[in-house]
């Protein structure tokens, strides 16, 4: 009985192994495949109009104390 136990075990540790195995096969091919291959093809220009002004617009909080009490 206790020799049965043993071989089940090890039947389901090595099934885990497979799987694991496996999974992590898939995932390194699927990691390698888009980093090889890439969906997305980015393209930066310049800004070409030199004459336009850029509008920045700044809200500053300033935390003081009042001086009027």
């Amino acid at each position: 009985m206790k020799c049965y136990q043993i071989q089940k075990q090890k039947i389901s540790i090595s099934l885990v192994s497979v799987v694991t195995f496996f999974l992590v096969a898939w995932l390194i091919w699927s990691e390698a495949q888009y980093f090889l291959n890439p969906g997305y093809k980015f393209r930066f220009t310049t800004d070409g109009d030199l004459e336009s002004k850029l509008s920045i617009n700044v809200d500053l909080t300033v935390a003081m104390p009042c001086d009027r009490e």
